[in-house]
């Protein structure tokens, strides 16, 4: 059976607790674990605003309405819902 992934605070203390591991070496495994979701949390961000962004044109800009933005708007809330689904199933992350 596959392990339960640990959470990155568990790993950075066992990265702390490791003698074999020079300060550089430790400095280095806790920026990784720090920044290592940061690129997918900002695109999932911005794709969130940007699909509110399109709502609140839509609402406010009576014109706009007719316009079909499904080509727009299916790829946006494709990335927001794998980001928040990956997010929710592997609370380590």
């Amino acid at each position: 059976m596959d392990e339960i992934p640990k959470a990155p605070v568990q790993l950075l203390a066992d990265i702390f607790k490791d003698p074999d591991l020079t300060e550089d070496q430790k400095k280095t495994c806790e920026k990784f674990l720090r920044d290592r979701f940061k690129m997918r949390r900002s695109m999932a961000w911005v794709s969130l605003l940007a699909l509110l962004a399109v709502a609140g044109i839509k609402l406010l800009y009576p014109p706009a309405a007719e316009i079909d933005v499904v080509w727009l708007t299916t790829p946006l809330v494709g990335i927001v819902t794998s980001y928040y689904a990956t997010a929710a199933l592997r609370p380590g992350n």
